[in-house]
Order: C-alpha cells, then sequence, then structure tokens
C-alpha cells in the first residue's frame, strides 16, 4: 500500500511564477540603482583623472625650472581644450623613433580627456576668463602666480566643476569639487586657505 502525503511539496517542482517576478524585479532595481551611481561615479572620476594630469605636469615643471633655473610654462588653450608644455628653446628635445622621454612628454598640442572641457582660468582675485589662450610659467626659482584652472563635465544635465588652485609661492596644488553655481565662492573662499 503506498502512503501518499498531500501536504508536502513535490522536490520536482520548479520555482512558482510569482518567486521569479519577485526575483526579476530586485534584480532591475539593483540594477537601476548600480547604473545611476556609476552614472556619477563617471564623471567625477574622469575628472579627477584630468585634474591630476594636470597636477603632475605642474609639480613637473615647477621642478625642472628650480633645477634648472630657467622657466617653464605649461600653456592652456581654452576654447579648443587642450594643454601643452613649454619648455625653453635650447631644453626642446630631439625626436627620433627610439627617444621615449620626448613621447612622453607632450610638446605639441594634446587634448583633454573626452567630456572633460576647461571652465575658465583666473589669477587670484582677477576675472574668470574663459577664451584664449594662457601659460601657467614657473620661473628660475620655481615660483608662479597664485591661479585657479576650472573644468567641467560636459554632458547635458552635469554641473560640475573642479577647481584646481595652484599657489605660486610654495607650489602646492588643491582640488575643490563642486558644482557650477558655487565656483565664484569657492575661488574666493580657497584662496585664502593657503
Amino acid at each position: 500500500m503506498e502512503h501518499a502525503d498531500h501536504g508536502a511539496p513535490d522536490p520536482r517542482a520548479g520555482f512558482t511564477l510569482i518567486e521569479i517576478m519577485v526575483v526579476v524585479l530586485i534584480l532591475g532595481i539593483m540594477g537601476r540603482m548600480v547604473v545611476s551611481n556609476m552614472g556619477r561615479w563617471i564623471p567625477e572620476s574622469t575628472l579627477d583623472s584630468q585634474v591630476n594630469q594636470l597636477r603632475s605636469w605642474i609639480d613637473y615643471l615647477r621642478s625642472e625650472a628650480k633645477i634648472q633655473g630657467k622657466p617653464y610654462s605649461l600653456e592652456l588653450d581654452l576654447e579648443n581644450h587642450r594643454t601643452r608644455l613649454v619648455l625653453p628653446e635650447e631644453d626642446k628635445l630631439v625626436r627620433t623613433d627610439d627617444d621615449t622621454v620626448a613621447v612622453t612628454i607632450p610638446l605639441y598640442w594634446e587634448d583633454l580627456d573626452d567630456w572633460i572641457k576647461f571652465d575658465g582660468h583666473a589669477l587670484a582675485g582677477r576675472q574668470i576668463i574663459t577664451k584664449g589662450t594662457v601659460k601657467i610659467t614657473f620661473d628660475e626659482n620655481g615660483f608662479s602666480a597664485d591661479q585657479s584652472t576650472y573644468f567641467r563635465f560636459d554632458q547635458e544635465g552635469s554641473e560640475l566643476v573642479w577647481t584646481l588652485h595652484l599657489n605660486g609661492l610654495t607650489g602646492a596644488t588643491k582640488v575643490v569639487r563642486n558644482l557650477e553655481d558655487d565656483r565664484d565662492m569657492f575661488r574666493i573662499a580657497t584662496e585664502a586657505d593657503f
């Protein structure tokens, strides 16, 4: 005689439609959270990367100016969103096929990363300019003027503007992450922070 237990679930039974729908709903919510957070991280990390590249060139140029006893500059093209190093004439490198140093130093114009644009440049206490080219120049002692360079993430709906402040006397740089509306307030507030 076979005993049938009508109350126990059949071990061969699969998931119910409701269980599958709940799992799909949870995965959809989690996926949406990840995508929306990545949309915030990507602009910030792209801005961080570009600003840190500029900081490294500033450190390099300041160091070379002090060591060599000659002025070195970083030129910013605010309208075409590109940069280049300006070395003294006697220090310009001759390019050869196997010259790795010449390849690593951007003596020719180099575009900013995708989606990153210059949003302006200002010497301490002066008006922000947004057109033309400017030079961040270090004299033979490694000194420069106090100044700020503004970068923005160039996508619709983005208000992110990163500000790179340079203390010309010490060469210290400071990055301030802010929104476009706060730019002038941050410029005034952080110049006194050095």
